[in-house]
């Protein structure tokens, strides 16, 4: 049994249209989503259908299945940004804020580098050179995001639907202490969670990434009854 996989650039990131890092609201992410799973669905007839996420995406993810649980037959999530670990300064905060209060865009550094995200030397020359990388956020994207995660962190009790969270155990830019509570939270039924010691935040790129690979797809195949 394969597995197909379909993998969008989101709103504000990648080939999508409109700026890079600039947001006023998520909903056309949520929309896209909702889209995708569509086409899913409708091209997979009767296949189970799984959502895998990674760090930010993983918390719009939480987020949107919370909403529509029952197109589902898992999810999947790596290093949720829950809560993240990057330091912003308050005054930085309050200027992003007073930016949107008067309607104009401003970016602004995300601060976190690309040896923060993995050790693979290769990965990080790729980072550092890809020009569709979004390394800036808009003060309109930063304050469009922060209810996104409040509401996914409230949403752990009400996820019914199998769900794994894969955890890096070395990682600086997300709070894994308070990713692990909030999946205490998650119904012990239906939760699974795997950690990797040592690991950076992006598990996907990281060094010795086939072990991650084969816990997914065996996840996916096991919730699939293959």
């Amino acid at each position: 049994m394969g597995i197909s996989v379909y993998a969008p650039d989101l709103p504000g990131f990648g080939h999508s249209s409109g700026p890079k890092g600039h947001l006023d609201s998520f909903e056309p992410i949520f929309d896209l989503i909702e889209t995708l799973v569509a086409r899913v669905m409708a091209e997979n007839s009767r296949r189970p259908v799984f959502l895998l996420a990674e760090s930010m995406g993983a918390a719009i993810a939480i987020d949107w299945v919370s909403r529509r649980p029952a197109l589902l037959s898992g999810l999947l999530l790596l290093a949720p940004a829950l809560k993240d670990r990057l330091h912003v300064p308050l005054w930085k905060k309050l200027d992003a804020l007073f930016h949107v209060l008067i309607r104009r865009r401003k970016y602004y550094d995300v601060p976190f580098e690309p040896h923060q995200f993995t050790r693979d030397p290769e990965i990080i020359r790729i980072l550092e050179a890809d020009p569709l990388e979004v390394r800036r956020i808009t003060a309109q994207f930063y304050f469009a995001w922060l209810p996104v995660t409040a509401r996914a962190i409230r949403a752990a009790p009400t996820l019914k639907l199998p769900v794994a969270v894969f955890l890096p155990g070395d990682d600086s830019m997300i709070d894994s202490a308070a990713t692990k509570a909030w999946f205490q939270g998650l119904p012990e039924a239906s939760r699974t969670l795997v950690e990797y010691p040592g690991r950076l935040h992006g598990l996907l790129v990281e060094l010795d990434r086939e072990p991650i690979f084969n816990d997914i797809a065996r996840w996916i195949l096991r919730q699939s009854g293959a």
